[in-house]
């Protein structure tokens, strides 16, 4: 049954699923364009018989990707302020309509928490719901889990300061070495053109001087090591969405009155 104080939530939280459903789709056909976007090549040998292999980028991912994840972004982060707000209303010292301080903090260090901005967002939301808030503080969490808040606040801060191209990247997921090396170290991130993405070492002699070097790739469109969050694919976006809209909000619908109807 719908409670009438999370509708806006809801909204907010099904325009930012339209944004990412939009994101997926179109960084799918970018990736699938001829001529490919990027390649993977390999220095020349190092001492020790070690190799680099970097990325060649050829074609970055359009700026419009950089806005869909900005937009979804930024309707996620709007959904726990709204879910903030409604809980402050809740409470004994209700915020006067023009207060611009209540909000639903996202902090990665205990410091953080403490520090009087932060209060000054929870002061008037009640203390039970406080503890919920602090429950799904980024530095409360297991370090095991993926940092999804904190990409949500990067993204949404990121496109509110700075420039929407420098967000979208490569992200590199697997390395697969097809010719006569084997992998010996492998960077599983977002990467621009030149970095080093692994290195590899010769498996026995080489016996035709004109051999190449053959490895595949698999990669998605991803933020920038320069940019929010140092290195996400947007996936992280999607288990955002769903971390916010399967735990996080359900965690506080107890504080609020259920409607009777459909």
């Amino acid at each position: 049954m719908p409670i009438a104080e999370l509708v806006g939530v809801a909204l907010r939280l099904e325009r930012a699923y339209e944004h990412i459903d939009a994101l997926k789709h179109e960084s799918r056909m970018f990736m699938m364009e001829l001529p490919q976007p990027y390649a993977i090549t390999i220095d020349s040998e190092l001492e020790g018989g070690e190799h680099i292999v970097r990325a060649k980028v050829f074609r970055r991912p359009p700026a419009r990707l950089g806005i869909l994840a900005i937009d979804a972004a930024h309707n996620l982060r709007a959904a726990l302020d709204m879910v903030a707000w409604e809980l402050a209303l809740k409470g004994d010292d209700p915020p006067p309509r023009d207060d611009s301080h209540t909000a639903f903090p996202i902090c990665t260090k205990p410091e953080y928490w403490e520090s009087n901005g932060t209060k000054r967002k929870i002061e008037r939301i009640p203390s039970e719901a406080v503890e919920v808030i602090r429950s799904f503080q980024p530095y409360n969490r297991s370090h095991t889990e993926p940092p999804r808040l904190r990409v949500v606040q990067s993204l949404d801060n990121w496109g509110k300061h700075k420039a929407i191209p420098e967000i979208t990247s490569f992200y590199i997921g697997r390395l697969t070495i097809l010719s006569g090396y084997e992998l010996i170290s492998f960077n599983t991130r977002a990467f621009e053109d030149g970095d080093e993405v692994g290195r590899v070492r010769r498996i026995g002699p080489r016996n035709d001087t004109n051999e190449r070097f053959h490895a595949e790739a698999l990669c998605h469109v991803g933020f920038s090591v320069d940019g929010p969050a140092y290195g996400w694919p947007i996936d992280f976006l999607e288990n955002a969405y769903k971390t916010i809209s399967d735990e996080i909000v359900p965690a506080f619908q107890r504080f609020f009155e259920i409607v009777p109807g459909n």
